[in-house]
């Protein structure tokens, strides 16, 4: 249900920061994905929000006791699905 708001999360944040996704290799792309993933904590923040945002209720309260796990896979399903959807189906950016 997420996936285009999320698609269109990711490439809004190319946008703001001005980066030619669409015009860098394969490797670039993997490795830019990689380092905002590894760096951009705010980024981060705003994705796992934009994410449990969408939780019911019932979602939030398994969530809450396993918080620190759920957001490291929730971080880790983004990166792949980036990854997937832009890098190796070499997608459109805009």
């Amino acid at each position: 249900m997420l996936h285009v708001f999320f698609m269109s999360f990711f490439v809004n944040y190319l946008s703001k920061r001005k980066i030619n996704f669409a015009g860098m290799l394969y490797l670039k792309r993997n490795e830019l994905v990689s380092n905002i993933f590894k760096n951009d904590h705010i980024f981060k923040a705003e994705l796992r929000g934009l994410i449990i945002g969408h939780f019911t209720l019932e979602e939030y309260k398994d969530y809450q006791p396993m918080a620190t796990e759920a957001n490291r896979r929730i971080l880790t399903m983004s990166k792949e699905r980036l990854l997937s959807v832009f890098i190796e189906n070499n997608k459109n950016f805009t």
